[in-house]
């Protein structure tokens, strides 16, 4: 009898053990898992603040950048004495001091704000004076616009496009004004602008070391998202990479649609992102920062692999 009330301790005991142990391990387990979930959501917050924070920085220094050649448009529209000087100039080509004042004046401001050429034209858009020699021109196009500028009388920023030169390029087009009357157009300033000089640098600039992280600058046209910069991943890419605004997942085209903020979607490539969506102010333009889930996530798994091991080893020790 003593022997079997003895055993039936031992079978309570041992059984006592094994719940105890059962337990502490379902602790440990529920713990590592509670602390793993936490983590992750703290990273993965931690990332969108990092997206928003460089689209945010990239939208900020493109609303400079572009107030900054309107401002030196300014310099030129309505300008009096700018304008004299040109009714001087058109009146007398043969003027040499009024044509080295004109020279001196629009290459000084080409020289410092690094525009590819500033050129002069007529009403009837004849290239009449150069900083430097004056770009191929779409005529058709150029005329047209030319025509839009001189009558509205305002300072015109003609987007990014391929000329006929091949390159791809955008101006900011002054009218320019009799200064004895106001309304009377003489012909136009035009400064052209080389987008490799100084805007696609810094879209593809990226704060941090990163192998898929990117900056797009998107704009659309009718039905279409079009990439107006280079991808990463892909060449030639600029202005010849559009997406039709079915694929909305896409982040791309969620930015041509007018979303903005952090999103999940796809890459051209097809491999899932995260972004960061913002609308450029006073511009037809849209700023993607994104980067790929598999990068965003590589230092988790990671982080996941060794909580993992903790576990083991304290359900081991």
């Amino acid at each position: 009898m003593k022997t079997r009330l003895h055993g039936i301790k031992r079978m309570v005991a041992y059984y006592r053990f094994v719940l105890i142990f059962a337990l502490l391990s379902l602790g440990i387990v529920a713990g590592g898992a509670i602390y793993f979930r936490q983590y992750e959501r703290r990273y993965c917050t931690e990332v969108e603040r990092q997206l928003s924070a460089v689209a945010e920085m990239k939208v900020d220094e493109l609303v400079d950048w572009r107030e900054g050649q309107l401002a030196v448009a300014n310099v030129f529209h309505n300008n009096a004495a700018f304008s004299s000087l040109v009714r001087r100039f058109f009146d007398n080509p043969g003027d040499a001091d009024a044509q080295r004042l004109l020279q001196d004046w629009i290459g000084k401001y080409q020289t410092s704000h690094q525009y590819l050429r500033i050129f002069l034209t007529d009403t009837q858009g004849v290239i009449r004076l150069s900083a430097h020699e004056a770009p191929p021109m779409d005529t058709a196009h150029f005329a047209r616009d030319a025509a839009a500028v001189l009558g509205s009388g305002q300072i015109i920023f003609l987007d990014l496009h391929r000329g006929p030169d091949g390159p791809i390029h955008m101006e900011v087009m002054v009218p320019i004004f009799d200064e004895q009357d106001g309304r009377q157009p003489m012909g136009m300033l035009t400064l052209h602008i080389d987008p490799t000089t100084y805007l696609y640098p810094f879209l593809k600039r990226w704060p941090v070391p990163s192998r898929t992280a990117e900056t797009l600058l998107i704009r659309r046209e009718g039905n279409e998202a079009v990439f107006l910069n280079e991808l990463k991943f892909q060449t030639n890419s600029a202005l010849n990479l559009r997406s039709p605004l079915t694929k909305t997942e896409f982040p791309a085209v969620k930015a041509a649609l007018g979303q903005e903020g952090i999103v999940a979607g796809k890459a051209i490539r097809g491999v899932p992102v995260i972004a960061d969506i913002r609308r450029v102010p006073n511009s037809p333009w849209f700023l993607v920062a994104k980067m790929d889930i598999a990068e965003v996530y590589a230092p988790l798994r990671r982080g996941q692999w060794i909580v993992v091991m903790v576990v083991v080893v304290l359900l081991c020790s």
